[in-house]
């Protein structure tokens, strides 16, 4: 958690990394929301979620739960 860049009145949070596993799969939506209960609970305001492509798409599930996509990322490993 950390001040929204620009205004320090708002906190934003960002999910990192989860992982569940294949046979475990059906549950994620309720992590994410035990989540963010947890961070709503800190004060944060703004919540951000992480999808990586090559272990699924997990984007309409967000979109579902009313998150838009706001970004693509690069990565390259040196």
């Amino acid at each position: 958690m950390s001040p929204i860049l620009g205004n320090a009145n708002y906190n934003a949070g960002v999910e990192v990394a989860f992982w569940i596993e294949p046979e475990a799969r059906g549950h994620g939506r309720m992590m994410i929301e035990a989540m963010e209960d947890a961070a709503r609970e800190a004060g944060v305001y703004l919540w951000s979620m992480v999808s990586i492509p090559a272990i699924g798409d997990v984007g309409p599930m967000y979109e579902a739960m009313g998150y838009v996509k706001t970004e693509t990322a690069y990565t390259k490993v040196l």
